[in-house]
């Protein structure tokens, strides 16, 4: 490893001043470090990747784990509030609608769209209830396009003179796959119909594109439990795929059928909602509604991005080796208040793993330039696009207060610009002059007595199709209640769009192949990390993709994939946590068979996990370093030693079992979270790495195991008062005294002559898995 910067001067003795200063502000200081947040800044992102490990019908099931629940508004509620207003021209909503419904009632040569009998209506399209017809499930619901013929039918005939522009078109297309341009040769899901926005005489069925699809559906004709669940379960897919493909995408919108019950579904990056069912034969007015809002909006009401342009083929560069370029519009903030708007077009996408998930930042990363007026070609920069909490302080402006909190050190000011990636613009994004933000609909969901209405999606959806005569489709049995404060309902604050722009170019670090280089760059982060915890910050976004490689440096800008097990639990862990007596030693870089036996001789029981504390969880410095524990795990378990010289490539065997371990810690929070409370110090995770790793990995494998032991010794010690949040100081000063050294010998060891070149790679595909 390379030495310290100049500033420092000697290692020992820099570590000893650093710990005077972290004594002396903790004995002066008894408060937590105030809990600021650098959201993304040290030069990556956040999702549940465990969807995407593996093929489409695994994925989906992740998916539907991960949410569990799903809570439900009344109809009405969701169509006045969730769906976009109708354009002007219709005037009154409910005006409109029931004219619509009197105009499809009125017979036209003969011929009425929709004839009440009795408690029902029979739509002359689609006359025949699902389950009552021999026809199959693809012909049945092929007659939802009569119905929305019908419809477009009766808006001309009502508005002969304005003639509302009819924007999106309904295509039922069951047997047709559409293109994925982001792991397309994985996802293999057809969703049965969608809206697509089209003004031609014959809507496409052979090309359409996910970033095509508007609000997307799925249909049964019998109304059995499996099929509500399948059908829940695929809408909720097709949704997720929809925010992953399209980075236009703010918000989607889906709709289900089994037999006549009918759901309306809505997606953004900080909730899911769905209504309760209806009969769409005994309340059509209900589908008509939510069908002329479909058909009759635009593309940003029903969720598209309108500062984000899809580039036209003809004028993309493929040498960038991406499917598609855009333009994306920052609205620069400038310190006089006022909005500079700059547009940059994207050449390559260099991130979108935070992107993947419904739920979270959403951050996608391109390299870009900015467009001329003249044409001239401007320097690459980064642009970096995701969604971030309302009442969160903006990066731009945290960088701007770090680094001017920095200057009561000339020395940390200057590492600190050297591996703070420079901010030329940000600002929120703005839709029609407004800040971009999730609505916040908490207020509509069903709740009685403090126990919320939802849909369970693992167990069975809860039926609640009991319509009384004075409350029609709004009853609601028992079983669709949910146990008070569920775990699995989530449901995050409201965040805002926002756009930031980097001077500096660099690559994820996950992109490294050289450990070497990898490892560098994460001790440069970590002594970020001691200087923006003293100086009262955290992170709270660690990952691979938020730290860039730049000139061989580490520059710290954040993913679930690598959040601590408290952040992810959201909630102290360690509280009265049993301790094991044996501490670390402080053994070089022998590759230490003794250690495989101990571990392999270890109790795998799983640890105990305390009651959930009285305070509330507030995230802390020990949550920052766990990050980064867990970013350098997985450069050495989620990548393979690549073969060279005399380097042999680890036997097949072996090989399984890694990829294995690497789903268990980054696909699986549960699991993971199981391994990093092991009280032993060579535990399960270390066990299982000294099995499956290539033999020059052993070395960085051990000093990550004291790094781990390290780190619970530390949570235990600073959440030993459950009546007290963790105190950042302390927290501080703990690690840094001991934890450096350990990625200090890392560093030493890649230093040496015959581990210089170890080069690691991607998991080779195997069967129609994807590779890590």
């Amino acid at each position: 490893m390379p030495p310290l910067p100049d500033v420092f001067g000697e290692w020992d003795s820099a570590m000893r001043a650093v710990m005077k200063e972290l004594q002396t502000a903790t004995k002066t200081n008894s408060e937590p470090l105030e809990t600021n947040t650098l959201s993304s800044i040290v030069k990556g992102f956040q999702t549940s990747a465990s969807i995407f490990a593996a093929k489409t019908d695994e994925a989906r099931r992740a998916l539907i784990e991960a949410l569990h629940h799903v809570p439900q508004a009344h109809v009405n509620r969701f169509l006045s509030r969730v769906l976009p207003p109708l354009p002007e021209v219709f005037g009154d909503r409910d005006a409109a609608v029931l004219a619509v419904m009197e105009e499809l009632q009125t017979k036209v040569n003969d011929r009425a769209a929709l004839v009440r009998d009795g408690d029902e209506y029979v739509w002359t399209s689609f006359p025949e209830e699902p389950e009552k017809s021999n026809s199959p499930e693809p012909v049945v619901f092929a007659q939802l396009e009569g119905i929305v013929r019908d419809i477009s039918e009766a808006v001309s005939r009502l508005y002969p003179t304005d003639n509302p522009a009819q924007s999106f078109v309904y295509v039922n297309n069951p047997h047709r796959t559409p293109v994925s341009h982001h792991r397309g040769e994985f996802n293999k899901s057809r969703p049965d119909g969608y809206f697509v926005n089209w003004s031609g005489p014959d809507a496409p069925r052979d090309h359409v594109s996910w970033c095509d699809i508007g609000p997307l559906g799925e249909f049964k004709k019998k109304d059995s439990q499996d099929n509500v669940d399948d059908d829940a379960h695929k809408v909720l897919w097709g949704l997720n795929t929809i925010m992953r493909e399209d980075p236009r995408r703010r918000a989607a919108y889906g709709f289900t059928i089994e037999n006549t019950s009918t759901r309306f579904w809505y997606c953004d990056r900080t909730q899911i909602i769905a209504s309760l069912q209806f009969d769409f034969f005994k309340e059509p007015e209900y589908l008509v509604t939510f069908f002329l809002k479909m058909m009759y909006t635009d593309e940003a009401s029903l969720g598209w991005d309108s500062t984000i342009v899809r580039v036209p083929p003809g004028e993309c560069n493929r040498q960038f080796g991406c499917h598609w370029q855009y333009d994306i519009t920052v609205h620069n903030r400038l310190d006089n208040g006022n909005i500079q708007k700059l547009v940059y077009r994207t050449e390559e996408l260099i991130s979108q793993m935070a992107a993947d998930g419904i739920y979270g930042r959403g951050t996608r990363v391109w390299s870009a330039r900015l467009k001329t007026a003249d044409g001239s070609k401007s320097p690459l920069v980064v642009i970096k696009d995701y969604w971030v909490d309302i009442d969160r302080q903006r990066e731009g402006a945290i960088s701007r207060d770090i680094q001017v909190a920095a200057t009561r050190d000339p020395d940390e000011l200057k590492f600190l610009q050297k591996h703070l990636p420079t901010v030329y613009a940000h600002g929120d994004v703005l839709i029609a002059h407004s800040s971009d933000e999730t609505p916040s609909l908490d207020d509509i969901i069903i709740r009685h007595k403090g126990i919320t209405a939802s849909i369970d999606l693992i167990s069975g959806l809860a039926r609640s199709r009991e319509p009384t005569p004075d409350t029609p489709s709004s009853h609601l049995s028992q079983s669709s209640f949910v146990d008070r404060f569920p775990r699995r309902i989530v449901q995050l604050d409201p965040k805002a769009h926002y756009r930031i722009v980097f001077e500096e170019f660099g690559r994820p670090l996950h992109d490294e192949k050289s450990l070497a280089v990898a490892f560098r760059a994460i001790h440069d982060v970590l002594l970020c990390l001691i200087i923006i915890n003293s100086l009262g910050w955290v992170h709270r976004d660690i990952s691979s993709g938020n730290i860039l490689v730049f000139e061989e440096r580490g520059l710290l800008t954040g993913t679930q994939y690598f959040m601590s097990v408290e952040a992810d639990a959201h909630r102290y862990l360690f509280q009265g946590a049993p301790e094991s007596q044996t501490a670390p030693s402080s053994r070089g870089s022998e590759a230490g068979g003794s250690l495989f036996k101990l571990a392999k001789s270890v109790s795998l029981k799983s640890p105990t996990i305390p009651n959930k504390p009285a305070i509330p969880f507030r995230y802390h410095p020990l949550n920052d370093w766990e990050s980064l524990y867990w970013v350098s795990v997985y450069m050495v378990v989620g990548r393979i030693v690549q073969a060279s010289g005399s380097r042999s490539q680890q036997p097949f065997d072996k090989l399984e079992k890694q990829r294995e371990l690497a789903r268990i810690l980054f696909y699986n929070p549960t699991e993971r979270l199981w391994m990093f409370l092991e009280v032993q110090k060579t535990g399960i995770i270390e066990a299982k790495l000294l099995d499956c790793l290539h033999g020059d990995l052993v070395p960085i494998a051990e000093e990550l195991s004291d790094i781990r032991f390290l780190l619970r010794s530390a949570y235990r010690k600073v959440e030993a008062d459950p009546d007290q949040h963790p105190d950042g100081g302390k927290s501080l000063a703990i690690v840094a005294a001991t934890i450096p050294h350990k990625y200090h010998n890392i560093c030493e060891y890649l230093k040496t002559e015959d581990k210089r070149d170890l080069t690691v790679a991607h998991f080779p595909p195997r069967g129609d898995l994807e590779a890590i």
